[in-house]
C-alpha cells in the first residue's frame, strides 16, 4: 500500500489491535483521537456530499451514517 500514490499508510508505534476501542484492554486515548481524526478527514475529503458528521464524532458513527444514506438512496 505504501507505494500507491492515492493511499496514505499510518503506523501507530506501540499500539496493539483495537487501540481505539473505548474501555478496551489496549485503549489509548491519544492514538485513538489521532486515528479517528484521520479517518474523519479522509471520509470528508472522499465523500463530502454524503457526510454531515461533526469532527468529534467517531469514525464508526460516520460509517453508520454513510450506510444509512446509501440505503435511503437505493
Amino acid at each position: 500500500m505504501e507505494k500507491k500514490a492515492n493511499a496514505t499508510v499510518y503506523s501507530y508505534p506501540g499500539q496493539r489491535h483495537a487501540f481505539s476501542r473505548h474501555n478496551g484492554k489496549h485503549y489509548n486515548a491519544a492514538a485513538a483521537h489521532l486515528a479517528n481524526g484521520r479517518t474523519n478527514e479522509f471520509l470528508n475529503r472522499q465523500l463530502p456530499c454524503l457526510l454531515d458528521v461533526p469532527s468529534e464524532t467517531t469514525s464508526s458513527r460516520a460509517i453508520v451514517q454513510l450506510q444509512s444514506t446509501a440505503k435511503e438512496q437505493e
